[in-house]
């Protein structure tokens, strides 16, 4: 028995976060460049500050059910950290051929994770 969840204990520190990630909660997501400025009319999204990737991951999280704000901070202008996990904003084209910002999953820090709330 102890055998088998030190197996289990060392899978999952092994595993890539993405695979971390999709058990726990769903973070791919993607926004407009039109639905930023309708939704953050405070962000310029052809100019994003450090702050804004920040409001913008959180934004786009906060409409998910099940998101909890463990913890976030600003990194730099294209990735943010949030829940322990450094989240990037792509510039891509949504389904309606829109120009609009991808979610991609970096990585995640045991540190960060250690400091949750």
């Amino acid at each position: 028995m102890a055998e088998r969840e030190r197996s289990l204990r060392s899978s999952r520190i092994n595993a890539s976060p993405s695979e971390v990630i999709s058990k726990d909660f769903d973070y791919s997501a993607s926004i407009s460049l039109t639905d930023v400025r309708e939704n953050l009319p405070f962000i310029d999204p052809e100019n994003l500050s450090s702050q804004d990737v920040l409001e913008v991951l959180l934004h786009l999280f906060r409409q998910k059910p099940g998101f909890v704000d463990r913890g976030h901070e600003i990194n730099n202008k294209e990735t943010a950290w949030v829940n322990a996990f450094l989240f990037r904003l792509n510039p891509g084209i949504d389904h309606d051929g829109m120009d609009a910002f991808v979610v991609e999953i970096i990585g995640s820090s045991v540190d960060r994770m250690a400091k949750l709330r």
